[in-house]
Order: C-alpha cells, then sequence, then structure tokens
C-alpha cells in the first residue's frame, strides 16, 4: 500500500521511542500495524496514558497548535506508522474553511487542558483536601443561582459543615509526613475557581 502524498511510512521497533515529551512537534503519527504506547512521568512514576492500534493517530496536538510534546511516545511492538509532517497537514487544513479551521485549534486547546486535569489529579493529603474545597465551592456557586430557595437554605448549610469538616481535617494532618507530592498548587486552585 503506498503512503498519501507528503506521508512517510516508519518502521518502529519494539521499545523504540518515537518522540519525547517537550520535543518540538514536527510530525504527527498514524499507527497502521503495530501499537503504541503513550507515556507520561509523574513525581518519578511512568503512567501509560494510552495505547495506540491500527488507524489510530497521535502527536497531533504539537503540530496544530505549535507547542512542545507533551508526552512521550514508544512502540510497544514492532509497529509501522506513518508520519505526517507539520508542512502537509497545514497545506491540508488550509483548504478548509476558516471557520472548521479555528474548530481545530479549539479543539485541540481543550484536549490539553484535559490532558492536564487529569495530570492533575489528587496524589497527597493537601491535594485531596483541596479538591474537596474546590468542588465545595463549585457546589455553593451552582446553589447560589437556584430559584429554590428553601433546598438552597438547606444545601449551603451542609456545605458549610463539610468546610468546617475540612478545617478539623487539615488541622488534624497538618503535621502528617505524606510520601507524595502535591500536584495543586495555589495558582491552580486560583485558577480553578475563577
Amino acid at each position: 500500500m503506498s503512503e498519501p502524498d507528503g506521508f512517510k511510512k516508519i518502521r518502529a521497533k519494539r521499545h523504540q521511542i518515537v518522540f519525547q515529551e517537550d520535543d518540538p512537534g514536527e510530525s504527527m503519527f498514524i499507527v497502521q500495524s503495530g501499537a503504541v504506547g503513550i507515556y507520561k512521568t509523574i513525581e518519578g512514576e511512568r503512567v501509560q496514558l494510552a495505547v495506540l492500534k491500527n488507524g489510530e493517530m497521535f502527536g497531533e496536538m504539537a503540530i496544530i497548535d505549535g507547542r512542545k510534546r507533551m508526552a512521550d511516545a514508544m512502540a510497544v511492538e514492532d509497529s509501522v506508522l506513518l508520519q505526517v509532517p507539520r508542512k502537509t497537514l497545514e497545506e491540508r487544513l488550509s483548504k478548509f474553511d476558516p471557520f472548521l479551521q479555528a474548530l481545530v485549534e479549539v479543539l485541540t486547546n481543550n484536549l490539553r487542558t484535559v490532558h492536564k486535569s487529569y495530570m492533575h489529579r489528587p496524589r497527597s493529603v493537601d491535594d485531596f483536601l483541596n479538591a474537596i474545597d474546590y468542588h465545595n465551592d463549585g457546589f455553593k456557586k451552582y446553589m447560589g443561582m437556584t430559584k429554590n430557595q428553601e433546598i438552597a437554605s438547606d444545601v449551603m448549610n451542609k456545605l458549610s459543615a463539610i468546610d468546617e469538616l475540612v478545617l478539623t481535617l487539615r488541622d488534624m494532618l497538618k503535621h502528617h509526613e505524606d510520601s507524595r507530592h502535591s500536584v495543586f498548587n495555589e495558582s491552580d486552585m486560583a485558577r480553578r475557581q475563577s
């Protein structure tokens, strides 16, 4: 089977690195056969995000938005990949309506945000307590907009009780030595609450 114009066939051996996190994104890939794992290292722990097989695509976000790679890609078995250079993708996208081009960029940005949120899942006691605070605050804002004030008042009282419990837990655990570092920092929490 011949490759479409601008595409290049790559043969990747098992455990061969296709790209690494923070590499510039010069091309995307389509798995023709085999399998490619997508990995991210967090606090020294390598987390597998996905295994992509025949017909699946990866590496597209970096060539669409021009940012660096957000994860590692490695062949988990001998694989055949189609490499699509940035120039080829840009030429093909330029033929689309500007609205569709903008939509692709928005969707790519949203995907990056989802991945970033996933990477920021709670890992420490502080993270879990911060997550409870964050969601409790969001729930309060939601209840503040409800039309049924009787229910809203009752729910707000319960949510205030949760705030008190979180404060009690923070006090109880202030000297707890956590083996895992926090991934939420103050700027993350401020950004999430805005």
